[in-house]
């Protein structure tokens, strides 16, 4: 008998042992869930994030390139004064080469606004061959030592598609900036529930490193994340 009241007693040791691990993390949670963890850096800014909801099969055509750039001079245009302008990834589906003038003519509006435009555009790496005939086929990665986008005084940590998706990326882009942005042409993910899972990826980033993020979709969501 004494045996087995031992054994109780060892089992409910464990059980209570086993309870207190379960919900300590969520306990701890909640009394820390009002402490701030980062503080403001600076003034707020002004973000207009534009959203031109190119459709997939038309977003390399090149008959459909100047409706594609108008739309988003456009919409720029039309966009109330603001600090920064965000395009999404590729909204300028050509060449920095072969746009350098409508880039030109968006940067002298950006100016005349006192504003910062932010967009993607495809340089090109030379020297390689077209072999595959793709869109884009030539993009090649960067140094991994870039320095954080400036702009209006903040660095900006930029990450571009599914880099968002990678915490240890995030992590250590939101450590040397003010602010995450990240980029992105959703139209891939066709009628699923991608976009969505994207988004939250993005929501999880920008939590977990206490900063603001502005994103920027050519369709899916685009938003201000806090």
């Amino acid at each position: 008998l004494l045996c087995t009241l031992h054994r109780l007693r060892e089992r409910k040791g464990f059980m209570a042992i086993g309870a207190l691990l379960l919900f300590a993390p969520w306990i701890i949670g909640l009394a820390l869930k009002g402490h701030a963890w980062t503080v403001p850096s600076g003034e707020p800014l002004k973000v207009a994030a534009i959203q031109g909801n190119i459709e997939q099969e038309l977003k390399w055509d090149p008959e459909q390139l100047n409706r594609q750039l108008a739309l988003y001079r456009d919409m720029s245009f039309s966009s109330r004064p603001v600090d920064l302008i965000v395009w999404p990834e590729t909204a300028v589906p050509v060449l920095k080469e072969q746009a350098q003038g409508y880039l030109d003519m968006m940067g002298s509006f950006a100016t005349d606004r006192h504003s910062a435009l932010i967009t993607g555009v495809p340089d090109m790496l030379r020297g390689l061959i077209a072999f595959f005939d793709l869109p884009m086929s030539d993009f090649a990665r960067g140094p991994e030592d870039q320095a954080m986008l400036q702009a209006k005084g903040y660095h900006l940590a930029p990450m571009i598609c599914y880099e968002v998706v990678y915490p240890e990326l995030a992590a250590s882009l939101a450590a040397k900036s003010d602010i995450l942005l990240t980029i992105s042409n959703d139209t891939w993910f066709g009628k699923s529930i991608g976009p969505i899972q994207h988004l939250q990826m993005a929501q999880m980033r920008a939590l977990e490193a206490g900063r603001w993020m502005i994103r920027a979709t050519n369709n899916g969501v685009t938003g201000l994340i806090d």
